[in-house]
């Protein structure tokens, strides 16, 4: 009887340890079905909207927000695998979604604020780059005859470089190397700009002279119904005047450091004042064609010579050098003489054929205003007959 009882309590038990056991594996169960799920896909919204932005360039062109959406995306998957690390039953992945949500929310103010800036930058570029191309045509267009110092030579040697290498990143779509490339293309360009207009803001200081120069001129050819010949450095020719009226004029070239009047032997410069022809030289006179010989230095050169050496802007042994002609083999398109006025032959001939010794010859630096007298020198084409 009492082993009876003792197996029935042994079953009893058994089968309350079943239920338990039972009841624990449904009530498991149900934490794990109504548990927090991983949020995948608003993870996957992000991270697909993420590598949008960075595919329209968000990361150059919207740092700021590109920023802060990758920040989100990374704060959401700390906070997942945090929360993978605990029970199941304590998980809460909200945070994890919000986060999500707000990165792929500021990946695509990204996208549309990276594709507004880079078309407006594109558009600043484009516009910046032509207009730097056109201060470049201008400073070569006014400046590239004169005999500028190695700094200014290398400002506008940079500006260039720097304006197509902005140029070939605009094509390229590389906007932002393009603007770096088109900001220091201005500074050069504009610094040598600069230099270069100095230079003949301060040669201009002369433009009285010179025009009384040129007035006297006319006026002995009219007065005396003669020839003078008036060479005009900017823009860059030999006048030819008959009787007070400019009959022909031809383009020259000048001594490779020809702005300015001659100083002394070997500067390269070409004189500027009123000369004469003491000579007239052709066949194996001259190694040049042919040519006029202009008593420089005369009266006033050595003068001035005098003066300059006195006050040791020249040096002691120094001399004022000599044999400055008008003579033929120009025509090259460069000032390349070392102090001399070159033609090209066949202007030489008519030079020569209207003139003789004791013509008169003025040498002045120009006529007009530099910008007007620059412009000349590229709008008038070859020489003229009147």
């Amino acid at each position: 009887m009492i082993k009876r009882s003792v197996k029935r309590k042994k079953k009893s038990y058994r089968w309350l340890w079943l239920l338990l056991l039972l009841g624990g594996v449904i009530v498991c169960g149900v934490f794990v079905l109504t548990a927090d799920k991983p949020p995948v896909q608003p993870l996957e919204n992000a991270r697909v909207v993420l590598a949008e932005a960075r595919e329209a360039d968000a990361e150059i062109y919207s740092r700021k927000l590109f920023g802060e959406a990758e920040m989100l995306y990374d704060s959401a998957m700390r906070v997942w695998k945090r929360e993978n690390e605990r029970w199941i039953v304590l998980r809460d992945f909200a945070p994890v979604t919000v986060l999500a949500a707000r990165s792929e929310n500021s990946a695509r103010l990204a996208i549309e604020h990276a594709r507004d800036a880079k078309r407006n930058l594109k558009q600043d570029l484009s516009s910046g780059i032509a207009r730097l191309r056109q201060e470049m045509d201008e400073f070569e267009r006014l400046f590239s005859t004169l005999p500028l110092d190695k700094t200014v030579k290398s400002l506008h040697a940079r500006g260039k470089l720097s304006l197509n290498e902005a140029e070939i990143a605009f094509e390229k779509g590389d906007y932002n190397r393009g603007r770096d490339k088109s900001q220091d293309a201005a500074q050069a360009i504009r610094a040598a700009y600069g230099d270069a207009r100095e230079l003949l803001d301060t040669y201009f200081r002369q433009l009285p002279d010179w025009q009384k120069q040129l007035a006297a001129a006319v006026e002995l050819s009219r007065r005396e119904r003669g020839y003078v010949i008036v060479v005009e450095k900017i823009p860059a020719f030999c006048h030819l005047y008959y009787k007070g009226v400019r009959k022909f004029s031809f383009p020259a070239e000048f001594g490779r450091n020809w702005i300015g009047d001659k100083r002394q032997e070997g500067d390269d410069a070409t004189p500027e004042g009123e000369y004469k022809v003491v000579k007239k030289l052709a066949g194996g006179q001259t190694k040049y064609y042919k040519a006029l010989l202009l008593d420089y230095p005369n009266a006033a050169d050595r003068a001035n010579f005098d003066r300059l050496k006195k006050s040791g802007r020249i040096v002691a042994g120094a001399r004022p050098g000599g044999l400055i002609e008008i003579h033929g083999g120009g025509g090259r398109g460069v000032n390349w003489t070392n102090g001399c006025v070159a033609l090209d032959n066949r202007d030489m001939d008519e030079v020569y054929k209207y003139t003789g010794k004791n013509t008169p010859v003025f040498i002045i630096g120009a006529s007009k205003p530099w910008r007007q007298a620059g412009e000349a020198l590229y709008s008038e084409a070859g020489a003229f007959n009147e």
